[in-house]
């Protein structure tokens, strides 16, 4: 072998360590992430469990009378607690203190927007109307499928009730970020055209009593910080809505919501699930 067959021999066998290095080293990051992966994913399903727990323990709580000494809180407040080594947060909020979409007047669904941002509130609350309210002449159809064109949209609005809260994602000018910050406070089953204050987040009793949004929100703070005004025992057929998070090491967390009738034991089922929510996601 020549000086040039060897120099060429050694170049093959250069680039072969160097691919053979690249494989391993790419196999290596590939079991580091499925490692990650996995440690991840059993963290999360072990958060969900503890929330799960956690979830189904505080409906069965509201099922029961309540303790004069320890009162489960139906305003929003959060309670925490430490379960299986993981910091696990609890709020229940009657839905007789959120927006009813299917019996709010436009003046408060206009207040409503405005507090979650929205400057065009006034047309955004009529659009509201409109969706839910039966179209009623041939021209009306025609007049809301262009108003929903115009805004991008490739359908118009239902003419019936909101089926769902998810709903009002499809009203034209509400963006994800103001979704975010109205879904919390929207309900359908409380059946009421204004919410009790007593009940509100800081957010619907701006909207609903007039006040400035600071002024809401020391109410807001302060009555949270006090016994509650109105008791946990709810008659039959009320509505609560209950949030969970449980934390695992590592910021890993679990997030369920489930928004439930009651209906005591006497019933066929102590309780209905009218919505079930897991990480913010339907």
């Amino acid at each position: 072998m020549n000086r040039d067959q060897r120099g060429s021999a050694l170049l093959v066998v250069l680039w072969a360590c160097t691919l053979l290095g690249i494989l391993v080293g790419s196999y290596a990051l590939v079991a580091r992430v499925e490692a990650l992966q996995a440690r991840y994913q059993l963290a999360h399903a072990l958060a969900r469990d503890v929330a799960e727990s956690a979830l189904i323990e505080t409906i069965f709580s509201l099922l029961q009378a309540p303790d004069p000494a320890a009162p489960l809180r139906i305003d929003g407040a959060t309670r925490h607690l430490t379960r299986d080594g993981m910091d696990v947060r609890i709020s229940v909020r009657d839905d007789r203190g959120k927006i009813d979409l299917n019996q709010a007047p436009a003046g408060l669904l206009q207040r409503w927007l405005m507090q979650a941002g929205v400057k065009d509130a006034r047309n955004v609350a009529a659009a509201l109307i409109a969706w839910r309210s039966p179209i009623l002449t041939l021209g009306q159809h025609q007049r809301q499928d262009a108003r929903y064109r115009a805004a991008g949209a490739d359908y118009g609005p239902r003419g019936a009730p909101f089926a769902s809260v998810e709903e009002l994602g499809r009203i034209p000018g509400l963006g994800p970020a103001t979704l975010k910050l109205m879904l919390p406070d929207a309900t359908l089953w409380s059946g009421m055209a204004m919410p009790v204050p007593e009940l509100a987040s800081a957010r619907v009793l701006a909207a609903s009593t007039g006040l400035d949004p600071a002024a809401a929100r020391q109410t807001y703070l302060a009555r949270i910080s006090r016994p509650m005004a109105i008791s946990a025992a709810t008659a039959w057929g009320t509505v609560e809505s209950v949030e969970v998070s449980a934390e695992a090491g590592d910021g890993v967390r679990a997030t369920l919501a489930a928004t439930v009738r009651l209906q005591g034991w006497s019933a066929d089922r102590a309780y209905t699930v009218l919505r079930w929510q897991e990480d913010g996601m339907p």
